[in-house]
């Protein structure tokens, strides 16, 4: 791709997914993809000891420090051009500490109005940016390169929408260049870890009612809440990311994903206080692969069955008033700091269904004791190595 020639459309990134290293799939539950589990379980590779790891106890995954980017960097943006909409021409400083916030959103409105495809351009340099809601539908698709530090405003109060960089109804929307997004976390989680009943902290990037996008070779760090939220979303590929907030950090998934259909995460590094990847009611069609996860919660489909009128999670669901079906689980493979390393509980109304484990290993972190799993109301198949066995723990 050369000058602003747009990357291919998200929607071929699904035709031919290559091969993982560990990962979980979710597919529709559909009569053309009736065969579609069997096709990627063996397009898989088989888990291997040699790419286990153990516990951080604290410390950082020794993976981290070797975490390069899988794919070649992106072209950048041209120099010059009418297309090319920079924070630093309406006036945002890169000094870190002038709040840019006002710069930023007049950037976006211009790139979002402009004709044909636009670039929205932060170049080098530290940023101070509060809370900002880039509002669609825009013209054209928009390019998003990020080159330098985005640091959020530390003060929790700040912001009324819970959430920190928010893209709402942008169709072509594209996040990346190299640049990373820093959550300045740290006074918000001191709050936290104050108070009996916590109120919701800012999510450091949001994408709500997006289509067609891409996130990609970009850094979060430090998020405040969740490091990035997919809710209301269809066909989003997040890829080459890595996302990282201290592992006694409150409530720092990784990427939650709701009410979204087609969202792939793959070939990243996440290793945070909570959830690697958590998905939420309504989803549907969610695939994560070759995530290096770390610390954090490994991939949690859970947090379902509290409000009365959750969605299904086709192709996935828990307690009570959510239907699961058709996930698959393949080359799962770690150190668990708890004993019950797999935890799998379905609803006894709206069992779990087509689940398939291949390839779990998952070893406890005292080796001279056993990890458990434990299972109910689930129908489940497996192949290859499954520890620890599978559903031998009955819930009490």
């Amino acid at each position: 791709m050369k000058g602003n020639q747009k990357p291919r459309n998200v929607q071929d990134s699904f035709k031919n997914t290559p091969p993982t290293a560990m990962g979980i799939c979710f597919v529709p539950k559909q009569e053309e993809n009736a065969n579609l589990i069997d096709d990627i379980l063996n397009a898989l590779p088989k888990a291997g000891k040699e790419n286990s790891d153990g516990g951080f106890g604290g410390k950082k995954n020794p993976l981290e420090a070797e975490w390069k980017w899988k794919s070649k960097p992106l072209p950048r943006a041209p120099k010059s051009g009418p297309e090319i909409f920079d924070v630093t021409k309406y006036g945002a400083k890169n000094d870190g500490s002038s709040e840019s916030t006002k710069a930023f959103l007049d950037t976006w409105k211009d790139a979002c109005s402009y004709s044909g495809d636009s670039w929205f351009v932060v170049p080098e340099g530290e940023f101070l940016l509060g809370e900002v809601e880039f509002e669609g539908p825009c013209s054209k698709g928009v390019q998003v390169e990020i080159r330098g530090t985005v640091k959020a405003v530390e003060d929790p109060s700040k912001y009324t929408e819970k959430s920190w960089i928010m893209f709402r109804h942008v169709d072509g929307l594209n996040i990346s260049g190299g640049g990373t997004l820093d959550g300045q976390g740290e006074l918000a989680w001191k709050k936290n870890s104050e108070c009996k009943v916590c109120d919701m902290l800012a999510v450091s990037l949001k994408l709500i009612g997006v289509t067609n996008a891409f996130v990609r070779q970009i850094y979060l760090v430090n998020s405040k809440a969740f490091n990035m939220h997919i809710t209301d979303c269809k066909r989003i590929h997040i890829y080459d990311v890595k996302i990282t907030s201290p592992e006694e950090s409150p409530n720092t998934d990784g990427i939650h994903i709701s009410t979204s259909t087609g969202i792939k995460v793959t070939d990243s590094f996440i290793g945070v206080g909570d959830d690697c990847v958590s998905i939420g009611d309504g989803t549907k069609s969610i695939l994560v692969t070759r995530v290096i996860c770390g610390p954090g919660h490994g991939i949690s489909i859970g947090s379902l069955g509290k409000a009365e009128k959750e969605e299904p999670v086709s192709n996935i669901n828990p307690p009570s008033k959510v239907k699961l079906s058709n996930i698959v689980y393949k080359n799962i493979r770690g150190t668990s700091f708890t004993k019950l390393a797999v935890n799998i509980l379905c609803s006894e109304d709206y069992p779990c269904e087509d689940v398939h484990m291949s390839d779990i290993d998952l070893a406890y972190q005292n080796p001279e004791m056993t990890a458990a799993s434990m299972c109910s109301n689930i129908k489940v198949t497996t192949s290859g190595k499954q520890n620890p066995p599978l559903c031998t723990h009955l819930p009490s």
